[in-house]
């Protein structure tokens, strides 16, 4: 699951930019406190096209780029009540409910949705006491982020960022403990926007600081060689890493165990973050400084089997694979915040 580095543009060509995703875990937990309401669904008629051949489809509005793809159909869009300027990131899917989460970033908080697009209800509290969250960057111009990852057990795990620590709840929401101060040594963060768990072991990707994996009660385990990633993790257990025009897996341990240019046609834009399905295809996120541009699928092999002029800066799979979801951090685009679910084409 990856993000850009970002600092005043949103992305300059060639900055680092890469996703680590978790293939069977990522999401909500039950239904608990605050507000609660139901948008009314939004949908597109666009056609999703599979191969690189497809007709050519204007990308979002705010964003000047020569079309290459069709997009993909559009579900539904939805946010949730907002009470600042937000912006949303880091969707991930309850494994136990089903139910998305989608950091409101700017609110602290995270919306919760049905599968269906309608808003169950908001959850978090901004601050710096146990349990309390900080989802903006320290930066000069803060950015948006609060990634969020799932255990099989419905636990949970909250890259806190403006906090410079990770927390753990259990899946009742409970504050369970956290770990991590400022700083560059082990067991430290400047800057964690990017988190991944199997229940066992939690990987935190950190700008500024690279990748460090722990167990589930916070104890360091390992550095990774490699820099800032906001990852995925294949079925396999790599960890998928989509960076500066490839696609790279590593193990557990980090050592590289393949390496492939990423085939984007002539779609221009860097890579955000990558989410793998059940077959191995990767999904991987073009994003330019004005915002989301497309999206590319990868088999196994590194073959292109899909580009759409869909795009986000995050993503999350359905638990069948069969759409996925996308939210977006940055200037107001083609109508964000919100949270998207896209129809992925049956293979």
């Amino acid at each position: 699951m990856s993000v850009p580095i970002r600092s005043g543009p949103r992305l300059a060509a060639g900055s680092l930019a890469v996703a680590i995703a978790l293939a069977a875990c990522a999401g909500a937990t039950t239904p608990g406190a605050s507000a609660s309401g139901a948008p009314a669904p939004a949908g597109s008629t666009a056609t999703a096209v599979r191969a690189a051949a497809a007709t050519a489809s204007a990308p979002a509005a705010s964003v000047s780029v020569a079309p290459f793809a069709a997009p993909l159909t559009l579900l539904w869009q939805a946010n949730g009540p907002a009470r600042a300027a937000t912006e949303t990131y880091w969707p991930a899917i309850d494994p136990v409910t089903g139910n998305v989460w989608v950091a409101s970033s700017f609110d602290n908080q995270y919306w919760i949705f049905k599968p269906n697009g309608t808003f169950v209800e908001s959850w978090g509290a901004g601050g710096k006491g146990d349990g309390q969250l900080d989802l903006t960057t320290r930066d000069m111009n803060p950015d948006g982020a609060g990634a969020i990852a799932f255990a099989p057990d419905g636990s949970f795990y909250v890259a806190d960022v403006g906090n410079y620590r990770v927390e753990k709840f259990a899946k009742n929401r409970m504050f369970v403990r956290a770990w991590g101060t400022f700083g560059t040594d082990h067991g430290q963060f400047t800057n964690p926007k990017g988190i991944a768990t199997d229940g066992t072991t939690v990987y935190v990707a950190d700008d500024g600081n690279g990748m460090q994996a722990f167990d589930a009660d916070g104890r360091f385990l390992r550095a990774f060689d490699f820099p800032f990633v906001l990852f995925s993790r294949a079925p396999t257990g790599n960890l998928v890493v989509a960076d500066n025009g490839y696609l790279d897996q590593f193990d557990a341990n980090g050592n590289r165990v393949s390496h492939i240019a990423i085939d984007a046609g002539k779609a221009a834009g860097d890579t955000s973050q990558v989410v793998v399905d059940g077959r191995g295809d990767a999904y991987i996120a073009l994003v330019l400084d004005r915002g989301p541009v497309g999206l590319v699928e990868l088999d196994k092999n590194g073959n292109r089997v899909g580009l759409w002029s869909t795009g986000a800066e995050t993503l999350s799979l359905a638990q069948d694979s069969s759409a996925i979801y996308a939210a977006y951090t940055g200037p107001s685009v083609s109508g964000w915040p919100y949270l998207r679910k896209y129809a992925l084409p049956k293979p």
